[in-house]
Parts: C-alpha cells; sequence; structure tokens
C-alpha cells in the first residue's frame, strides 16, 4: 500500500513541479525546454530528487540549472500550496543524464553499421 501511495504523490509532484518550472518561475536565466522526467521521494517523504533535461545548448544548459538550483525553496512553496501534503518535501534538482548516454550509443550503432557496409 506504502509503495503505491508513493507512486501517486511522486505523479502529482512530477506535473506541480513541471507546471511551475514552466509557467510560474520568472527567472530570465530559465531558457530552453525544461523537462520533469520523473521525481523520487524518499518513504518518509523528507526529500524529493526531481530529474530534469533542459534542451538547450550546454552553456544555457548550466545556467538554466544554477538557475533551478537557486528556486528550489521557491518551488517548494509552491508546491506546499498545490498538493495536500502534511510535510512538503525538500525539493532537490538533478540533471538528468540519459538522454544524451542514449545519443551517444545510437551514434556509437550508427558508426558500426557504416563501418560494416
Amino acid at each position: 500500500m506504502l509503495k503505491q501511495r508513493l507512486e501517486r504523490i511522486n505523479a502529482e509532484l512530477q506535473q506541480e513541479i513541471s507546471n511551475i518550472i514552466n509557467y510560474t518561475i520568472k527567472d530570465p536565466r530559465v531558457k530552453g525546454m525544461v523537462s520533469v522526467i520523473k521525481v523520487e521521494t524518499d518513504n518518509d517523504l523528507y526529500k524529493s530528487d526531481v530529474y530534469i533535461t533542459i534542451l538547450a545548448d550546454e552553456n544555457q544548459q548550466k545556467l538554466t540549472f544554477k538557475a533551478l538550483k537557486d528556486c528550489e525553496g521557491f518551488v517548494r512553496k509552491e508546491v506546499a500550496s498545490r498538493v495536500q501534503l502534511r510535510n512538503t518535501p525538500i525539493i532537490n534538482f538533478i540533471m538528468d543524464k540519459s538522454s544524451e548516454y542514449t545519443k551517444e550509443i545510437e551514434d556509437i550503432l550508427s558508426q558500426i553499421k557504416i563501418d560494416e557496409e
């Protein structure tokens, strides 16, 4: 039962944090398309790791990620007002590198295919 509840909380947090990033944060450093990939909340609901990807060039990614790290408290306050939880978890943004890893693997596989021909 606890696992199902935690999955529902993670899904709701993912949706709300995505909305907050895309529609509420007015920081001019946040540019590019920011996607919330997944949210992992501790069993005690103390902390939530929010995995994000940013579609922009490398310098803009770093600037946007720094701006989001600076906004973690604001995002937590917004989540508290939107999601009905006794205690709102601490928000910790983490850059998800899986898309870059996937691209590297695809490049290697295409190079192998070219070499075989």
